[in-house]
């Protein structure tokens, strides 16, 4: 049994550098087949880690950097494939981001003339910091193609296309109003991805591989290169973070200003914007 410790912030596993070192890494593919093992509806059997290098750009919106995690898991000698993303900021697109991700793994696997026979199913998995569907409470939802309205059963198209949606802020007010969960394994392993300093002795018990993840997390505090890795990302998500700000602010005082010439009354101004009577003035 691991020394139970506290963590930096920055160590979180939402932190995309810290979830790509513990599930991505070659080595690491017992921790990462555990994990799987809590979510998807088949077991896997044996996992392979497609190695990415890492890009680290000054924004964490620029698209040449690869901080997923991609895996070959194989389920009773049928090959898969697995993109596992953790998000933490909501960028209001991700109904067009989930599929996207799934296609490019899937149709990525053709060469030109290959047959389409040769292509295999295809997981994506995404772990967000931020509610995606407010009309559903269950944090953790399956999803694929189905015929609509079929009374009774579910009818596949294909089930070469699987998605799960993980959306922590639901699993945390479940935790908070004590709800009974029935996948403990996998609530274990989602409290160590949103704040490993929750996770209890308990937690741990028969799950050795979520010991071994947490030894990473004690692998990497010890290590000055990678304490300035994860913090880097961290500052580059703030950096981003104010350019946006700042763009907004902009954004709104350029409206106010123009709401003001054309004769638009203050209070739709107030409503429009957020801001209070105060605020708007100070803009003017």
């Amino acid at each position: 049994m691991v020394n139970i410790r506290k963590f930096e912030p920055y160590i979180y596993p939402t932190n995309d550098y810290v979830f790509h070192r513990v599930f991505a890494r070659e080595g690491n593919e017992e921790i990462t087949k555990a994990f799987l093992n809590t979510i998807l509806s088949t077991k896997v059997e044996e996992i392979r880690l497609d190695s990415n290098p890492i890009q680290m750009p000054m924004y964490l919106g620029d698209k040449t950097s690869i901080l997923d995690v991609k895996a070959i898991l194989d389920e009773n000698g049928r090959k898969k494939l697995c993109n596992i993303e953790m998000q933490i900021r909501n960028q209001y697109n991700m109904d067009h981001r989930i599929p996207y991700y799934w296609a490019k793994l899937y149709s990525g696997q053709l060469k030109q003339g290959e047959d389409y026979e040769k292509l295999c199913k295809t997981i994506c998995i995404v772990i967000v910091d931020f509610e995606i569907n407010d009309k559903d409470t269950d944090f953790c939802s399956e999803y694929g193609i189905l015929k609509k309205n079929v009374k009774g059963e579910d009818i596949l198209l294909t089930d070469d296309l699987e998605f799960y949606i993980i959306e922590l802020p639901k699993l945390r007010k479940k935790l908070e109003n004590a709800e009974k969960i029935d996948n403990k394994k996998l609530v274990a392993w989602l409290k160590y991805i949103n704040n490993p300093n929750e996770v209890e002795e308990k937690d741990m018990e028969d799950n050795e591989y979520l010991e071994e993840a947490y030894r990473v997390l004690e692998d990497i505090s010890s290590s000055e290169e990678e304490k300035i890795l994860a913090e880097y990302r961290i500052d580059a998500w703030r950096n981003e973070q104010s350019v946006i700000k700042h763009e907004r602010n902009e954004g709104i005082k350029e409206g106010i200003k123009k709401g003001f010439e054309e004769g638009v009354d203050i209070s739709i101004i107030i409503e429009a914007s957020g801001l209070t009577k105060e605020e708007i003035e100070e803009l003017k």
